[in-house]
């Protein structure tokens, strides 16, 4: 987990990449479970994963909602949470960065940082945002230091700017937001007013699905598109900007099951 030092520039099109995907999402995610059903129904099914020193991990293919909340139904309680999708990509980028190693404080900031990267894009390709939105993740340079090139840490498959802080006994790393660390228990405000009392098992759904994959290296290439198929469904467009929908804990905790095995 040593920092590394990256240019914004790749950053940038790491974020355009993944905003790209975000743009698309909700128009490929129906074609995507149509067809992993028509696989399950063909015998397909989902492939085993393999721990670490099994070898490389098979291709991910992707169980349907309706299949994988009926095999959680017989042993795991089913919930849904009626939420936007900015406090899940929080939630999520926080429990992956948690099972890479950071303590859950550090692990909120990025969380922040990556919802407030990926709203701040989506907001600016629907014209809600001007093209000089600061709001939201943004650049991690402090102003009056545009020759320095901020310590970075990798993880949901971005490059997060960051300062390091003490904590405890030991310095931890937090993401900055124009140029100041985030500060996590404004973080952990953000989603337990989101979440209320379902903040727990919301969590406790997601880290179970991020330890059911055998690597943390794995777990990093393929947490963005695990978001994708868990995500609230919302419309598309300006219409879905901010929206509430259902967040299906019992899909998450099928999906995990579908990936232990």
């Amino acid at each position: 987990m040593a920092p590394v030092r990256r240019r914004n520039k790749q950053r940038q099109s790491g974020v355009k990449q993944e905003v790209a995907s975000t743009d698309d999402g909700d128009k490929k995610g129906g074609r995507r479970r149509k067809a992993a059903a028509a696989a399950a129904a063909s015998g397909s099914g989902s492939s085993a994963v393999k721990k670490e020193d099994d070898g490389p991990l098979p291709p991910f293919r992707r169980p349907s909602r309706t299949a994988a909340a009926a095999s959680a139904s017989a042993s795991a309680p089913k919930g849904t949470i009626l939420v936007n999708r900015a406090p899940v990509l929080t939630l999520w980028v926080a429990v992956v960065a948690n099972v890479q190693g950071y303590s859950w404080d550090s692990s909120l900031t990025f969380g922040r940082f990556v919802a407030g990267m990926f709203a701040q894009a989506k907001g600016r390709s629907l014209g809600i945002y001007g093209g000089n939105s600061r709001s939201g993740g943004g650049s991690g340079r402090t102003k009056g230091k545009d020759d320095e090139l901020p310590l970075t840490v990798a993880v949901f498959g971005q490059h997060i700017p960051v300062v390091y802080v003490q904590e405890e006994h030991e310095k931890q790393p937090r993401a900055l937001v124009r140029g100041k660390p985030v500060v996590p228990e404004t973080a952990a405000r953000y989603l337990a007013t989101a979440f209320h009392d379902a903040l727990p098992e919301a969590r406790k759904a997601l880290v179970a699905l991020a330890t059911a994959i055998g690597s943390t290296e794995q777990l990093n290439k393929q947490a963005y598109d695990l978001y994708c198929q868990f995500r609230p469904q919302v419309q598309g467009g300006v219409k879905g900007w901010g929206q509430k929908a259902e967040f299906d804990l019992g899909f998450v905790r099928a999906l995990a099951q579908s990936l232990a095995k």
